[in-house]
């Protein structure tokens, strides 16, 4: 799924994220590393040393570059108001790929997303009601997301 979004890494800082995949049957949130290495520097400093390798991203074992606390904001894809942020734990890989990050099955379940890849859509409850986000022409489906760092580096 793509994503046509505005995102934000901390309080004070915005950063524009375009694509965003949401993959059902992946078990890891992943950020590509083009997408980390456009974030500001003071939200780059906060990542940590990877613990463990990822196993079948190439049908082999393959280390990530880091781990990455981020706050994660989906909004309505036309309702701005309606959106929902969640703690989400990115691991920053180095591979090639259209999308910026890869949202795994278990934070699809802290977003209470229900995707339908069939309708183009994800939906999701706020505050302020059922948010929709709803795909582009070229790809499955969009969302419309704000990235939020976990804690400002001072």
């Amino acid at each position: 799924m793509r994503t046509n979004c505005s995102a934000g890494i901390s309080s004070r800082v915005r950063h524009g994220v375009k694509r965003l995949h949401i993959d059902k049957g992946n078990s890891v949130d992943i950020m590509y590393e083009h997408c980390f290495r456009q974030l500001p520097t003071t939200v780059r400093r906060t990542i940590k040393p990877p613990t463990t390798a990822l196993s079948g991203f190439f049908e082999e074992s393959a280390w990530p570059i880091g781990i990455l606390d981020l706050k994660l904001e989906l909004r309505d894809s036309r309702d701005k108001s309606k959106k929902r942020t969640e703690s989400i734990e990115f691991c920053i890989v180095r591979s090639h790929s259209r999308y910026n990050a890869i949202l795994e099955r278990t934070s699809i379940q802290k977003f209470g997303a229900i995707p339908s890849t069939i309708h183009g859509m994800v939906r999701f409850l706020t505050e302020q009601g059922v948010a929709t986000l709803e795909s582009t022409p070229l790809d499955a489906l969009c969302a419309s997301v704000n990235y939020k760092g976990s804690a400002t580096p001072e």
